[in-house]
């Protein structure tokens, strides 16, 4: 087991990499221009990765929705990010007004609906810009179990199960994703611009980016949403 857990820190402390590069990649092509008025970010989760970047801007920071469906993950997302307004919601059937936000963010998320077309349908109505990232199936490394072997997928079901035990990898987890080909992406993202992250000369994920001629300002006002917002038991 010591073997297994050096391999499973050396896959993050790698994917850590990965993760910072693409966030640098988003806030210099989109995040800096998007304005501090209202984000949201869909499907954060307790674990945002926006939120938990953006921290290092202080005071210079957008106000963000964070919106999921798991209220224990939102309770726990408001202790880590009190700054945040956290909103419990079905990501395909978003409880605000059209371009309410000045930038829609969605990391990781698209590739576990059970409608992606309609998820990105509300992206596309509710964000006068976006960001949405999703994994590439065929990369090497599997990237939702963290499993630190390379062709996970490839190797015959019945050593599958076996090894998600072994690292501790949940295998319902894994078979409830389904990824994305460019071809989908594009028809979902209508006009978006679809650009490969690329490690190793390998594409790793995707991203959906708004195409030039985005309107510039959401309102000021916060985002209506007819959903109660989600408070901590100290609140």
């Amino acid at each position: 087991m010591k073997f297994w857990d050096w391999l499973a820190r050396r896959r993050y402390a790698v994917t850590n990499g990965f993760r910072r590069r693409r966030f640098d990649f988003f806030w210099e092509r989109l995040g800096r221009y998007a304005g501090t008025r209202w984000w949201l970010d869909l499907g954060g989760g307790p674990g945002s990765y926006l939120l938990a970047e953006l921290d290092a801007l202080g005071q210079n920071a957008p106000r963000v929705v964070l919106l999921d469906q798991g209220e224990a993950e939102l309770l726990d997302a408001r202790r880590r990010f009190p700054q945040a307004l956290c909103v419990r919601a079905d990501g395909e059937h978003l409880p605000f007004r059209d371009e309410a936000f000045n930038l829609v963010f969605c990391n990781s998320v698209i590739e576990h609906v059970a409608h992606p077309e309609q998820l990105a349908g509300e992206i596309r109505r509710t964000g006068r810009r976006f960001f949405v990232q999703t994994p590439n199936g065929t990369f090497p490394l599997e990237s939702h179990s963290h499993v630190p072997l390379p062709f996970f997928w490839r190797l015959p079901r019945r050593m599958q199960r076996p090894l998600c035990r072994l690292v501790g990898a949940q295998w319902d987890y894994l078979m409830s994703v389904h990824y994305l080909t460019p071809q989908e992406l594009q028809t979902y993202f209508p006009g978006a611009q679809l650009i490969r992250e690329r490690v190793w000369g390998l594409t790793k994920s995707y991203y959906l980016v708004t195409p030039p001629g985005a309107r510039e300002s959401a309102r000021g006002a916060a985002p209506r949403a007819f959903v109660e917002r989600v408070r901590t038991e100290d609140a």
